[in-house]
């Protein structure tokens, strides 16, 4: 299996759960940019990698679609050489410009395709990539209609192992939040999250906060909490998010479908905040999936400030049959058998020679 494409966690971390549903570390090649972050995340793994010179359009005008068009050659080329030297039997498309070249390469020699799609609202490369792929796994069963219907399976999100964690016993006498707005952080959450710590220090008793920053913004976060004698853990970033969604009673949160598929599977209630920036609002229409499921509760970005934030959180925290609630619909959401379920989806066309 090669696992292409990546530029961002949501697209990669669900390749890499189903690399490591395989298990079998040298069954399992990755191919992205070198400019992504699967180029500084998978050397840190068990698995190969192999970088293409290829970066992306959207958000870069003209100059973008130029670049692209005259990489795109040459990333083909290398792509068709990684897929010929490594033997590959299928490649899994995880969205981003970066998948393109190793998925097309891979139709040009008949070898089955399947695209991970992660969110409600399909990306461009998926989109395009949609036409020519043998299978698309998706998370929403509303991805569905951006695909021909008869190459969608709806496998739920592949996403790190987390064991399903509940409140227990050691979180009686506080009430402990989780904030973070992915891995590069949010500076619109942090800002409403130092403003709303004032406020939350005295009408949540025994508030705890673990809080994601994202790099070289943790200080003034640390500060604000000092400031309003609220006891926080403050990190650029996260690396244990298992035992950090284990100390969570309640999070606040982007709605990326990674982290969406993460909540779940460890059946957290969360307050999201959609990136208003996301590529075709897919954020926005995640979360309203996750919402109407009882869920969670949404925040848009433009509406987010200290007083909003409070009124939320102080909503949630107020009320444990509220809490309870969401977390069971949040359980009822997950997929913790999706990663095999993609292998699955993979083994069968490999064993059927790849037919539609």
């Amino acid at each position: 299996m090669i696992v292409a494409g990546g530029g961002t966690g949501g697209h990669l971390f669900p390749g890499l759960a189903v690399a490591e549903a395989l298990g079998d570390a040298d069954a399992a090649l990755f191919v992205g940019s070198s400019g992504g972050i699967e180029a500084r995340v998978i050397p840190r793994t068990r698995f190969p990698f192999r970088a293409l010179e290829v970066s992306g359009v959207r958000g870069r005008g003209w100059r973008g679609v130029a670049d692209f068009a005259l990489q795109i050659r040459r990333a083909l080329r290398q792509a068709g050489d990684e897929v010929a030297a490594f033997g590959a039997e299928v490649v899994v498309g995880v969205g981003g410009y970066a998948s393109f070249p190793a998925v097309v390469a891979a139709w040009r020699r008949g070898i089955p395709t399947v695209l991970l799609e992660q969110n409600a609202r399909p990306g461009m490369a998926n989109r395009v990539l949609g036409r020519i792929a043998t299978r698309v796994c998706t998370s929403f069963e509303a991805a569905g209609a951006s695909f021909p219907a008869e190459r969608v399976v709806v496998t739920g999100n592949p996403v790190r192992a987390f064991a399903p964690v509940a409140r227990t016993a050691a979180h009686e006498g506080t009430f402990h939040l989780l904030v973070f707005g992915g891995s590069q952080g949010a500076q619109s959450i942090n800002a409403a999250m130092s403003a709303a710590a004032l406020l939350l220090s005295s009408r949540i008793a025994g508030l705890r906060v673990t809080h994601q920053t994202g790099r070289g913004a943790a200080e003034p976060v640390r500060a604000a909490y000092a400031s309003a004698g609220v006891t926080a853990e403050v990190h650029e970033f996260i690396d244990d998010m298992g035992a950090a969604y284990a100390a969570a009673d309640l999070v606040v949160c982007r709605s990326g479908a990674t982290t969406l598929a993460e909540l779940s599977s460890v059946g957290k209630a969360a307050i999201l905040i959609p990136y208003p920036k996301a590529a075709d609002d897919h954020q926005r229409a995640n979360a309203e999936v996750v919402v109407a499921a009882g869920a969670a509760r949404m925040i848009l970005d433009a509406d987010l400030d200290g007083d909003s934030l409070t009124r939320a959180i102080e909503e949630i925290a107020g009320s444990a049959p509220t809490l309870e609630a969401m977390e069971r619909a949040s359980r009822s959401l997950a997929r913790p058998d999706a990663a095999m379920r993609v292998v699955q989806v993979c083994r069968e066309l490999v064993e059927s020679g790849g037919e539609r």
